[in-house]
């Protein structure tokens, strides 16, 4: 009758330990589904945007944000413009999430014919899909 016993707790000991180790496993792979995806970069320019006819292309200041919308939970949408050479030059954007909510918005001036006089004001656009919805402050920022 011990015997039976002992070997009844066992098993009853056995099933618990399973359940445990499967519960576990099920909700590690939860947790692993439900993380926030990376948040994605769209970068578009628009180069010497006419809508845009209003700035002085050889005015200040040589770049500025122009609208910052969010048109859904986790979609934001940075207009801007950065002034530039008319003649081949290529701008290339990226962001950074700074401490304090700080949204370092990024672009590089590449190529260009430094010599040409024809500057235009091209609008810059950046598109970032699954940010997490925060009061940033927006900077936008040149890099060399």
């Amino acid at each position: 009758m011990k015997k039976k016993l002992i070997i009844l707790v066992a098993v009853i000991l056995a099933v618990l330990i399973a359940a445990g180790i499967y519960s576990l496993y099920m909700g590690s792979r939860r947790n692993f589904s439900r993380q926030a995806a990376k948040p994605s970069l769209k970068f578009s320019i628009v180069d010497c945007d006419k809508e845009l006819k209003d700035i002085d292309p050889k005015g200040y200041p040589p770049k500025e944000i122009l609208k910052i919308n969010w048109p859904d939970e986790k979609h934001l949408v940075v207009d801007a413009y950065v002034k530039g050479s008319c003649t081949g030059m290529e701008i290339d954007g990226d962001y950074q999430i700074r401490e304090n909510d700080i949204l370092n918005i990024q672009f590089r001036k590449k190529g260009g014919n430094i010599f040409s006089n024809c500057v235009c004001t091209n609008r810059v656009i950046f598109e970032i899909k699954d940010l997490t919805p925060r009061d940033y402050k927006v900077i936008l920022e040149e890099l060399k």
